[in-house]
């Protein structure tokens, strides 16, 4: 049986898998306090009985950050696991890169909530190759460790 080391560094890979996923939970401050505003319960996503009852710009700025929240957890899984595994490689650069992703993922959040779906691409450009470079790291690391580099 073999043992995995890690380097003191991969502790900025534990910070940055920590602030990611605070990020990602924050990011419900947004429905929370239009659910507040509004008086809309649960289990209503946007959809039901109780946003029957709002008029179009109040159901489409509930939507609009319903939709946020839904898209980030859409990419749960995946960043998690980039910044995972390309930690392992490289963990000071991971870190780096979670950052820039958090700080993409912010911009796109305050984009489509205060200006709708198209104001998104500006997080979009931030955060996206943030990611891929995630999985530059892990892609390299995985095929060195297997031998082919």
């Amino acid at each position: 049986m073999s043992a995995v080391t890690l380097s003191s560094e991969f502790g900025y890979v534990v910070l940055s898998l920590l602030a990611f996923n605070l990020h990602y939970t924050s990011s419900s401050r947004f429905v929370m306090a239009l659910r507040k505003k509004y008086g809309i319960a649960y289990p209503d996503m946007g959809s039901g009985r109780y946003t029957t009852k709002l008029t179009d710009a109040q159901w489409h700025e509930f939507n609009s950050a319903q939709r946020v929240h839904q898209n980030y957890l859409e990419q749960m899984a995946t960043v998690n696991t980039a910044i995972f595994c390309s930690g392992i490689f490289n963990p000071t650069w991971t870190a780096g890169l979670t950052a820039v992703y958090i700080l993409g993922r912010e911009v796109f959040i305050r984009g489509y909530i205060n200006q709708g779906p198209d104001a998104r691409l500006r997080g979009s450009v931030i955060f996206w190759p943030a990611f891929f470079g995630m999985i530059g790291i892990a892609t390299h690391g995985a095929v060195k460790l297997l031998g082919y580099l």
